[in-house]
């Protein structure tokens, strides 16, 4: 064999060796790259379900809230302490004014197993009845809620009233609102269904979604079904009685083609094949010269001659190499004997082989490493769109999330910055903020709908409003017409945001006992307003309220000093009226577009502060308009007892004055903002 041969025929099988070691690893990339997106996608699924259930149950949380201020009305107490009849009671529901805030909802009064009144919208012709648990529960813990089913579903609660009637049993009073698959789906943004193991009670999603949920009923009892190619997955949870909430979920995408694997598994046989060729066939080749060089005398080391009959004993039993690839695989019995394997078993050999050791090695080598991101990157299952800001703990993007049949939906990801992952207080707040963030289920708050870890990166993925916060509406305004903010919109937005508090104020544990949640963080930059002059409230970063992972120690203050209130400043002990006080001050400012107490640094900010308005500033309310003067000076009262005691209250004595409001705040917004709102939801 030629040394020619020779290196030829071991580069040869070198490559091959390098081309099987690369299959296999493509082959366990692909492998374990599929795996993980079908547990992905499980765990997503499993998400999504668990935040529909979150949704339903702050609907529930919400009218447990209503239920038990209707029941506080002192007119509604004296009439059942008179024992009036149920064409009375009906009467008052629908005529009074004290009734009007609850009038949008269905109201009853039943005992165990009867109802005495009823009320519900024209469109619906009786109240299911809470069942036996639920009025226990009410009677235990002072209020319950639930789903009731009858022709649709019933989000209900459930508050005692009052002690037995003529005899009977204890009397309750009951509101309740439709649950509609929609309403989870806007807070979600995820296809949904009610069923109740029998037919469809409520859907929500595009036509094919809903195709595909409608032929899940009756396979409630599997709690997870998917089609054959799992193009899609459904998850169930049961939230009632014979009901049943079902989310629709895109499966995981299509496995990675094996192409790669199997071209190079074909490159590794044929190199293989290739050096075996060059090295018999050198061997071939030597034979006849060593014949030669034996008949003219000369003496060949490590080439004996070999007799015609060996040869020919030798071709008999298989064990001559074959003259070329075409002969391979037509002898199986040769081949068993020859070591020389067909295509179709080269890839096991080779794996079970040194090219499979190769590939260990490799793995081994090369563990993979999670990519540095970018702006415009891929983020787990978000795709990072631009960049929005950053603050000391969080940077904060927009992002896409693609689904089936077209879903998209764009996000605002909030991203822990590295180096404060490491500060485990910081992680502990920013835990307890999507925690909170997904239970606050509110038309005026922001609400949290993802959560979890890309790497070592803490997220949080919240909903997407094209809007602008209080602070930048009032700059541009300022710009535009040299002017701040028109007292009747700066009072609508102080509204909207006192109803968004009064919700988070009475937010209560499992028990129904109040939590004490407070916002702590009021400040134009929190407040956004809507494209269409809706307001919402967000960043609760800073929340505090009973049970939460983070703690903030008394003496240790959190906050905008800009915008806070004296107990806070001082790092006392707050409640829910240090909120009226910050957002008294952002009314001063939205009308004024000052801040009440400025100062040279953060160090005389807080002190101001800590010591509250002084003679100057209360000079300052009285150049108010007369509404606002009067709910400025009672809301920045230093002392909290001198405050209004409640955001119900706040809103109460601000209702009156926000006609028109909603409209108003549309149309500046679409004036000042209109041609960045268009680029925007292009988005």
């Amino acid at each position: 064999m030629t040394p020619a041969r020779t290196t030829a025929s071991l580069v040869c099988a070198v490559a091959a060796v390098g081309a099987a070691a690369g299959a296999v690893i493509a082959r366990r990339a692909q492998s374990a790259a599929n795996t993980a997106a079908v547990q992905r996608s499980r765990d997503e699924a499993a998400g999504m379900l668990d935040a529909s259930q979150k949704a339903l149950e702050g609907l529930e949380r919400g009218l447990e809230i209503e239920v038990k201020n209707a029941a506080s009305i002192a007119q509604l107490k004296a009439a059942l302490a008179d024992g009036v009849d149920a064409a009375t009671i009906l009467d008052l529901f629908e005529s009074e004014d004290w009734w009007g805030p609850f009038r949008s909802r269905g109201a009853a009064l039943v005992t165990s197993g009867r109802t005495l009144a009823a009320r519900m919208d024209k469109g619906d012709k009786r109240m299911p009845l809470p069942d036996n648990t639920m009025l226990d529960r009410a009677q235990t813990a002072g209020v319950a809620s639930g789903v009731l089913v009858d022709d649709r579903a019933l989000v209900a609660a459930v508050v005692p009233v009052g002690g037995a009637r003529r005899g009977g049993d204890p009397t309750y009073l009951v509101l309740a609102m439709p649950l509609d698959a929609q309403d989870l789906q806007k807070a979600t943004g995820v296809p949904v269904m009610l069923s109740d193991g029998q037919r469809v009670v409520s859907v929500a999603g595009s036509a094919g979604q809903q195709a595909t949920l409608s032929r899940l009923v009756g396979k409630e009892a599997a709690a997870r079904a998917s089609d054959g190619e799992a193009t899609w997955l459904a998850q169930a949870a049961t939230i009632g009685p014979k009901l049943w909430l079902w989310v629709l979920h895109p499966g995981p995408p299509a496995p990675a083609s094996e192409a790669i694997p199997v071209l190079l598994g074909v490159v590794a046989l044929l190199l293989g094949v290739a050096a075996i060729v060059l090295r018999r066939g050198g061997a071939q080749a030597q034979a006849p010269a060593a014949e030669a060089a034996a008949g003219s005398g000369i003496k060949v080391f490590g080439s004996p001659r070999l007799k015609i009959d060996e040869l020919r004993e030798r071709t008999r039993r298989g064990t001559q190499p074959y003259e070329n690839a075409e002969e391979m695989g037509s002898r199986p019995t040769e081949m068993a004997k020859s070591g020389v394997a067909p295509a179709a078993a080269a890839m096991p050999a080779w794996s079970a082989g040194i090219a499979g050791q190769a590939a260990e090695l490799a793995a081994n080598v090369y563990p993979e490493r999670a990519r540095v991101e970018t702006a415009a990157s891929t983020f787990g299952r978000y795709r990072l769109l631009e960049r929005l800001g950053e603050g000391g703990m969080a940077e904060l993007y927009t992002a896409v999330l693609h689904g089936a049949e077209g879903f998209r939906r764009v996000y605002v990801v909030k991203r822990l910055r590295p180096e404060v992952a490491r500060n485990r207080a910081a992680v502990e707040q920013f835990i307890d903020e999507a925690k909170l963030g997904s239970t606050l289920v509110h038309s005026n708050i922001v609400p949290v709908f993802d959560f979890g870890k890309v790497g070592n990166e803490y997220f949080l993925a919240q909903e997407y409003i094209i809007g602008r916060d209080v602070g930048k509406l009032l700059n541009r305004h300022m710009e535009v017409s040299g002017q701040p903010l028109s007292e009747r919109l700066v009072l609508y937005i102080i509204h909207e945001v006192l109803e968004a508090l009064a919700y988070a104020h009475n937010q209560t544990d499992a028990a129904g006992r109040p939590i004490g949640l407070v916002h702590r963080d009021i400040s134009p930059g929190n407040i956004m307003v809507t494209a269409r002059g809706e307001v919402k409230l967000f960043d609760f970063g800073i929340v505090k309220g009973e049970g939460r992972v983070s703690k903030t120690d008394v003496g240790v203050v959190k906050g905008n000093v800009s915008f806070m209130s004296p107990e806070q400043a001082r790092g006392q002990a707050v409640d829910g009226r240090s909120d009226l006080f910050s957002l008294g001050l952002v009314l001063y400012y939205g009308l004024t577009g000052e801040q009440l107490y400025p100062g040279q640094s953060t160090f005389d900010q807080l002190m101001r502060a800590a010591t509250g308005p002084k003679t100057e500033q209360l000079k300052l309310f009285t150049e108010l308009p007369q509404v606002s003067s009067s709910l400025i000076s009672r809301v920045l009262a230093v002392d909290p007892g001198m405050r209004y005691q409640t955001a119900a209250e706040f809103a109460a004595a601000v209702a009156p004055h926000i006609s028109g409001g909603k409209a108003e705040a549309s149309e500046i917004m679409q004036r000042l903002f209109a041609d960045d709102f268009k680029r925007e939801g292009a988005t």
